[in-house]
């Protein structure tokens, strides 16, 4: 994250950078500020959906049969336009396995663990998500997540590291569910934030 943000504020010197996240991206985005702290080139973030606890995330949609399969079907589709990249390098991955994963867990056991050194899945959940930085982010933060995400539940959103940094602004809404927001009665239609 810190190499994007760093090449597009070289191309753009006088540039105010803020960042835009949704979902695992607000994580990464999240993680980034608070790991970069007072030295981050970025003047704001505003993230959408938010995982901010992976882990406790990964426990609420395991519970969830259809937004857990299609995520994994999701990552299967991006692994198998991308398979030929892996292929040729020896990397710790089981590469045909992953390809036939029918969760996210087995499919970062098989595949995203392996790739990034972790030793577990769940260790990989605990070491990347953001709300183990959030209490050092020094920009102001929005974060908008919907009470009835079945991604991000209501109990994976950590509250007390909002209340505690006057940089973060926590904005929920009761329904939205994840990435979900409509608006209109008779034609409904998506919400766009970014």
């Amino acid at each position: 994250m810190g190499f994007t943000i760093e090449y597009v504020s070289k191309k753009y010197p006088k540039a105010k950078i803020v960042g835009l996240g949704n979902s695992m991206g607000a994580n990464v985005m999240l993680k980034y500020a608070g790991e970069a702290r007072e030295k981050s080139i970025l003047v704001g973030v505003a993230v959408v959906s938010c995982p901010f606890d992976i882990l406790l995330c990964s426990k609420a949609i395991s519970k969830t049969v259809l937004p857990d399969k299609f995520m994994a079907e999701d990552f299967v589709k991006l692994l198998k336009k991308n398979k030929d990249y892996y292929m040729p390098h020896d990397l710790p991955i089981l590469l045909e396995e992953a390809l036939l994963s029918t969760t996210t867990r087995q499919f970062d056991e098989l595949f995203t663990r392996r790739i990034h050194g972790y030793r577990s899945p769940e260790h990989y959940y605990r070491e990347a998500s953001c709300v183990n930085y959030l209490h050092q982010i020094t920009i102001p933060v929005l974060a908008l997540s919907s009470l009835d995400d079945p991604v991000i539940t209501k109990d994976c959103i950590p509250y007390e590291e909002f209340i505690h940094n006057e940089n973060l602004i926590l904005a929920t809404t009761l329904t939205g569910g994840h990435l979900g927001w409509f608006t209109g009665f008779l034609r409904p239609r998506r919400v766009r934030f970014m």
